[in-house]
């Protein structure tokens, strides 16, 4: 039987006010904040880490995958522009980069943009009124605050905030659940010797336009047969049955580097207590694995491992129901969507569970309808991300960053513009948001609208 403690009434202070509130800096909420300042807000971008890019940065995940035309404009082709002129980022359908250089240009962005950035902050509660959400209650060491706006953003990528305002959601069972992956990074290797063996094992799929523009791949995933035999020797200790390298080495700075996405962690990353096995094991299996390589593969005999990511790179949790929910059958017939505001294309890779894995390709773009941001019920809120409303087979490609930034711009727009015309976000003008995204140069111009 539940105990529970009776907490004291008490004020909760507003340490801020302003038009737009974004809770969380990742590949969403980041987009989504820049995108309402550069439109004329006052926005507080709220995020519960050090730095700003969620999985791009402090999920080591330095790579935006599906980097295609129909999603390449706006705030994400002018991020990709800036990491470029850097000299820290390749592009391609993989597009690496390097997550430092990456936090860097975000911070200039936000400053640009005269964003007010409230770090090591957690948005913990939503502030509502009548089914309109007007701000959030964020923890941080500061203590118990509140933040007010007249939009919320929600960027967590869990629905936090829209599900504590009353949200309704979906979530698959666990069992049938994508996983999570600790990315971890591995020194001292011969990145020269690695990429000699591409010839011998192929490229990983998905990364030959890349050598159109690079002689080198930026990734390759080491050879099933390899690790099964190690694991069936009871040396590899870890249930996987993939091990992608990320050259990082070859493709932007000589650091004898290279990122590793391998280990699945199956659990509920909406679960602290989850959480905390998760990434218990995670590290048990990152060492493991660098171990295997250093044993078995040419490049790593003298290897180390360096770090691991500051955080999970969390695949699926809950999905909010919003005003529609997009499905897989709606990718694979590329239906059309009146209120389109953002494209993709990815496929469908089911990384779960255990070391089952599905690969349904989306032989086209496809779009995405602006309703799937608006939890249903619910006013003057947004979400996003990999938790926009759609189903499980759908957001195993909606999931990618550059669709999450084309959805944070869109997200962002339709926000300041809501405000500005003095209307609800669901009453908005979507005709009028198509508009001024295609004019800020978002990549929307695939479909007729």
């Amino acid at each position: 039987m539940a105990k529970y403690i009776k907490e004291a009434e008490r004020k909760t202070e507003v340490v801020l006010e302003a038009d737009v509130v974004v809770a969380g800096g990742g590949p969403f909420g980041f987009p989504a904040a820049i995108a309402a300042a550069r439109n004329g807000m006052e926005t507080v971008l709220v995020e519960r880490y050090s730095t700003l890019g969620g999985t791009a940065t402090t999920g080591l995940c330095n790579s935006y995958m599906g980097s295609i035309p129909q999603v390449d404009g706006g705030i994400y082709r002018e991020l990709k522009t800036r990491q470029i002129s850097a000299g820290s980022l390749v592009d391609g359908y993989y597009a690496k980069f390097d997550p430092e250089v990456a936090v860097l240009i975000m911070n200039e962005m936000v400053e640009e943009a005269k964003i007010k950035l409230v770090l090591y902050t957690t948005a913990v509660d939503a502030v509502v009124e009548d089914s309109k959400v007007k701000g959030v209650i964020v923890e941080s060491k500061s203590g118990r605050q509140a933040i007010v706006g007249k939009i919320v953003i929600d960027a967590t990528g869990d629905g936090d905030v829209a599900i504590r305002a009353g949200a309704s959601y979906q979530a698959t069972e666990l069992q049938d659940r994508q996983p999570s992956t600790l990315m971890f990074r591995i020194g001292g290797v011969d990145v020269d010797k690695l990429v000699s063996l591409v010839p011998e094992w192929g490229l990983r799929r998905g990364t030959l336009p890349d050598l159109q523009a690079n002689p080198y791949p930026t990734a390759l995933s080491i050879p099933k047969p390899m690790i099964m035999e190690s694991r069936g020797k009871g040396e590899l200790k870890a249930d996987i049955e993939h091990i992608i390298v990320h050259l990082l080495d070859r493709t932007i700075v000589k650091t004898g580097m290279v990122t590793i996405n391998s280990a699945h962690l199956q659990g509920d990353a909406c679960s602290n207590v989850d959480l905390t096995s998760m990434e218990i094991l995670a590290r048990k299996q990152n060492m493991s694995i660098t171990q295997f390589l250093k044993n078995n593969v040419s490049g790593f005999e003298n290897c180390f491992l360096v770090y691991n990511a500051a955080t999970m790179g969390v695949r699926e949790t809950r999905r909010i129901i919003g005003d529609y929910i997009l499905t897989k059958d709606d990718i694979l017939t590329r239906k059309e969507f009146k209120d389109t505001i953002a494209n993709n294309r990815f496929p469908m890779q089911g990384h779960g569970p255990g070391v089952k894995f599905t690969d349904i390709q989306v032989p086209h773009a496809y779009s995405i309808p602006y309703r799937t941001l608006l939890p249903k019920g619910l006013d003057n809120i947004f979400v996003g991300g990999r938790d926009i409303s759609l189903d499980h087979e759908a957001l195993m490609s909606v999931r990618t960053m550059p669709c999450c930034f084309s959805l944070g711009q869109a997200a962002g727009t339709a926000a300041a513009l809501s405000i500005k015309n003095k209307v609800t976000p669901r009453d908005l003008d979507v005709k009028l948001l198509q508009k001024t995204l295609m004019e800020q140069d978002a990549a929307l111009n695939l479909f007729k609208i």
